[in-house]
């Protein structure tokens, strides 16, 4: 778990790459909607933005989730072991 957790920029791009793929075969850019029809007939570079927007957003949102998720795991659950043990002073 503490290796893990060590690691979890690179945990968290592989999970959200997974993700991200899952969601982007899933569930597509709902085109079909009259406003966004709309919006593609009168200013297409607008509608091409707003489409590639979404697919961005589908593989950084689980990626940001992740990394706050094992952000917390490393502050909460891991916890460094300090070891305290008495020591003579010196003279």
């Amino acid at each position: 778990m503490r290796r893990v957790v060590e690691s979890r920029n690179l945990v968290c791009f592989v999970v959200s790459a997974a993700l991200g793929l899952y969601l982007f075969r899933a569930g597509r850019f709902q085109s079909e909607i009259v406003m966004l029809q709309m919006v593609l007939f009168w200013k297409p570079h607008l509608f091409y933005g707003i489409n590639y927007a979404f697919v961005v957003m589908l593989f950084t949102t689980p990626y940001i989730a992740f990394l706050i998720l094992f952000s917390f795991a490393y502050i909460f659950v891991v916890r460094r072991k300090e070891e305290v043990g008495a020591r003579r002073l010196s003279p």
